[in-house]
């Protein structure tokens, strides 16, 4: 029978091991996956072994446990989404000299994509984006530029500096969704407000959805008192001329990291038409007679660069 004492040292070790990894993932990733760290891991269950075999095994088995899952992690969060900081200097250095014009935000970046994605985008020279994405931003080029130009080089040129998420929110934000999202909406004008001053339906920095009503002080007019409410999510096609849940009533807002479960229409002379990219994050058919028509008063910032020979995409966000 096992010493009961090793149970609670093969317990003791698991737990350490796992809390280096949430301290120290990246280089505990190193350990666990390069040829050194290996070599050491081996040498370390040889040196126990000699000390003593049950504790070695132990070990080794808790070792091998902790790689296979190191392995196995191929997804955007954890181990995988981790960048060296070599690989964010190369990264650097390689922006610096591809797109000298634009500032890259590596820790925006970081998750965004992953090392993975990054090498490859070293040997290719432009991010992989899925075809429906590759789809929705040629049909808004096409439909809000003037100008003639090549669909095929403009694509291939923003996929050399939009990874495809940042392309999704930048279209995404671009659109009459996005915008009452980031800027929310003019619910109704009285007369004691002056005519550039309106009261409003907007998300707030907490992630609620808030009513604006906005009043002159009694002393000095053109000072506004802001008189804010959180609105429960039902209230809100009440409030909003036009609004409409696709589903159960939600909260379209986001505090931190943006999500899209809340599934909502907006019309606002277009007959409630969802622009396609929300559609495509919401999984939405649109039928192809509509498309050209959607997003109605509001355009994507666009500005093309005859030096360059490219579109710029710019946001309010």
């Amino acid at each position: 029978m096992k010493n009961p004492k090793h149970y609670l040292l093969y317990i003791f070790f698991f737990l350490f091991l796992i809390f280096l990894i949430y301290l120290f993932p990246f280089q505990m990733n190193k350990l666990f996956t390069s040829f050194y760290g290996v070599i050491f891991l081996l040498f370390l269950i040889f040196i126990l072994n000699l000390y003593n075999p049950s504790i070695s095994f132990g070990f080794l088995m808790i070792l091998i446990i902790i790689s296979i899952s190191i392995y196995l992690s191929d997804t955007k969060e954890g181990f995988d989404n981790i960048w060296s900081p070599e690989l964010i200097r190369e990264f650097l250095n390689y922006q610096d000299l591809h797109n000298p014009n634009y500032i890259y935000d590596v820790n925006i970046i970081q998750q965004q994509v992953t090392p993975k994605e990054v090498k490859k985008y070293f040997q290719t020279g432009h991010w992989t984006w899925s075809p429906k994405i590759e789809e929705i931003y040629l049909q808004m080029i096409k439909r809000d530029s003037g100008i003639s130009f090549d669909p095929a080089s403009a694509l291939e040129k923003a996929k050399r500096i939009y990874n495809e998420r940042a392309i999704t929110e930048l279209l995404a934000w671009n659109t009459k969704e996005g915008q009452f999202i980031i800027n929310g909406a003019i619910i109704g004008h009285n007369d004691k407000l002056p005519e550039n001053i309106n009261n409003l339906l907007q998300c707030n920095k907490d992630g609620d959805m808030v009513k604006v009503i906005k009043e002159p002080t009694p002393m000095q007019s053109e000072y506004m008192i802001e008189n804010k409410t959180i609105v429960n999510p039902k209230e809100i096609p009440s409030l909003l001329t036009g609004f409409k849940f696709l589903e159960e009533p939600c909260n379209p807002c986001f505090k931190d990291v943006p999500n899209y479960n809340c599934k909502f229409s907006l019309d606002i002379g277009d007959q409630g038409i969802i622009s396609p990219i929300w559609a495509y994050l919401w999984n939405i058919n649109i039928p192809r007679e509509k498309i050209n028509k959607y997003n109605t008063g509001v355009k994507p910032k666009l500005e093309y660069d005859p030096e360059k020979e490219e579109y710029n995409i710019y946001t309010n966000v």
